[in-house]
Formats: structure tokens, sequence, C-alpha cells
């Protein structure tokens, strides 16, 4: 009985020590990704949002069936946000996380975003969808190395995004 109390005991503390890695690692993951990504996003700071990205990311949008280089998207970033931030609009983006799966290099993250247009007019406007990255720490920063998002055809919603665990 005693060597199965061990056994067990041995056992809790590895996967105590193995949860407290991850949560290390996730935290790590919010401070270096999560927090200047919404940040930037929210600021149309595109230097910023793009050097979270890994040089050699691949974006995959199933909505248009694209799927691109780090490069051309952030073209497509860099064209987009100039635009928006000259007609006023702005930008708040929140994240909440249904998974998340990390060891102490590479990462497995999803959830569901929610991106808020305030009009200049002060109208608003939400919208909804699934997140799916894979991220790697490199040179001891962690970077978004895939990253794919998805609206479903806008069949994600507010309930979907309460649903998850957000990082603020």
């Amino acid at each position: 009985m005693k060597v199965i109390f061990r056994y067990f005991f041995l056992l809790m503390v590895v996967l105590f020590i193995s949860n407290c890695k991850t949560t290390k690692e996730q935290d790590l993951i919010n401070e270096q990704v999560w927090i200047p990504f919404m940040k930037a996003y929210s600021e149309y700071d595109v230097e910023t949002f793009i050097d979270l990205h890994a040089e050699e990311m691949i974006r995959v949008n199933p909505d248009n069936g694209k799927v691109r280089t780090k490069e051309a998207y952030a073209n497509d970033i860099k064209e987009w946000w100039p635009k928006n931030k000259a007609k006023g609009k702005k930008i708040v983006l929140k994240l909440r996380f249904t998974e998340r799966i990390a060891n102490e290099n590479i990462a497995f993250e999803k959830g569901i975003y929610k991106t808020t247009y305030l009009q200049p007019d002060g109208t608003s406007e939400s919208h909804y969808g699934l997140f799916q990255v894979a991220l790697e720490k490199i040179n001891s920063v962690w970077k978004i190395t895939i990253d794919s998002d998805s609206n479903y055809g806008k069949t994600i919603g507010e309930s979907d995004f309460l649903e998850g665990v957000s990082i603020e």
C-alpha cells in the first residue's frame, strides 16, 4: 500500500510541476504575444503587430481559401490598417481562449476573438471568429508561426466568445 501511495504522490507532483510549467509558459505567451497583439491591433501599430510573427510564419484564412507568407500578410495589414485609421475608425480586439497547450518551446492555442469597430459617429459593430495559432519560442521570445482564423459563415457570436477564458 505504501508503494502505491508513493507512486500516486510522485505522479501528482509530476503532474503539478508540468502544469505549473505550462502556466508559466502561457504567462510568457500572454506577456510576449497576446497583450502586445491586442494593443498593436487596437492602435493600428503595424510594425509591432507584424514583429509578433515569426519570419517563416504561415497565415491561413479558410473564409477566402488563402494561405499566405508573413510578407504577404504584412503587406495586407500595411494597406488595410492606415485606411481604417484615416477614416477615424477605432478597433478594439479581445481574445478568449478555449484551448491552450504549451511546453517550454512550442504551443498551440485556440479561442474566439471579438473585434469591435467604433465609427466616428459613435456607432459600433462587433465581429467574431475562431482563431487557431501555433507558436514557437525563437531566441527566448514567443512568436506566432501559424495563424488561422475564420468566422465560419458568421456563425460565431457573443455567447461563443463568453465561453472562452480571458487573459485580462
